[in-house]
């Protein structure tokens, strides 16, 4: 769902940066990214051989699909900001990294 609300709103003709910080902020923030963090930990890892492979990589494959759109909706909204911005696009970035 994460995923699906930012490539609308990446999408989106007339851009809406409070919308996209909110989303991006709920995506890749600590207490969000604990939830994403700890579902790859448990399932993507080298430890996930227990689970079905057919799930797990679908599981992969969402999940590199959402930090994709992360990334791309980071570097629009990097381009979006104002200079008063730039440590809170600096903290997302930080952030999304640590989460990648």
């Amino acid at each position: 769902r994460k995923r699906d609300d930012l490539v609308t709103e990446v999408e989106r003709e007339k851009k809406d940066l409070v919308k996209l910080q909110l989303l991006l902020q709920g995506s890749i923030s600590a207490q969000v990214n604990q939830g994403v963090q700890e579902y790859a930990n448990v399932f993507l890892s080298e430890s996930s051989q227990k689970y079905p492979h057919r799930f797990t990589d679908q599981l992969k494959d969402v999940y590199r699909s959402f930090m994709e759109v992360c990334e791309i909706a980071l570097k629009l909204h990097g381009q979006l900001i104002n200079v008063q911005q730039a440590l809170l696009q600096q903290d997302m970035m930080s952030k999304f990294y640590q989460m990648k």
